[in-house]
C-alpha cells in the first residue's frame, strides 16, 4: 500500500511543479514577451504594413541578409521568441530557412549574448549546477 501512496504523491508532485513553473513563466517571460509584441505591432502600424513588407521584401532578396544579417539582429534586438516573428514579412518559400537561420542565431549567440535567451542560460545553470 505504501507504493500505492508514494505513487500519487510522486504524480502529484509532477503537477505542483508544472504548476510553479507555468506561475513562474507568467512572472518572467510571458510579459517581456508581450510587450515586444505589442511593441512590435505598435511599430508596424505606425510605419505602415506596407513600407514593412516592401522593405522586408527589399532585405530578402539578398542572401547575406537574409540569412545572416536579419536573424543576428532580430535576436540580439528582440530576443529569442520574437526574433522568428520577424518572418512573417517575408515570401512563403523563405519563411522555413529563414526560421532555422534565426532559431540557430537565438541558440548559439546566447553564450555571448545571454539576453537573447535567458531561459536556455537559466536551464544550464540548473542542470550543470553553476552558482551565481
Amino acid at each position: 500500500m505504501d507504493y500505492v501512496i508514494k505513487f500519487a504523491e510522486a504524480f502529484m508532485n509532477l503537477f505542483n511543479t508544472g504548476a510553479s513553473t507555468f506561475i513562474g513563466w507568467m512572472s518572467g517571460i510571458v510579459p517581456v514577451v508581450l510587450m515586444l509584441l505589442i511593441a512590435m505591432n505598435t511599430l508596424i502600424h505606425l510605419i505602415g504594413e506596407e513600407r514593412i513588407n516592401k522593405l522586408a521584401q527589399a532585405s530578402t532578396k539578398n542572401p547575406l541578409l537574409r540569412y545572416m544579417i536579419l536573424p543576428y539582429l532580430g535576436a540580439f534586438m528582440l530576443g529569442n521568441p520574437t526574433a522568428l516573428s520577424l518572418g512573417r514579412f517575408m515570401p512563403e518559400r523563405l519563411k522555413p530557412s529563414y526560421y532555422a537561420s534565426a532559431s540557430y542565431f537565438c541558440h548559439t549567440s546566447s553564450g555571448v549574448f545571454p539576453h537573447i535567451n535567458p531561459g536556455e542560460v537559466r536551464n544550464c545553470r540548473r542542470y550543470f549546477y553553476i552558482r551565481t
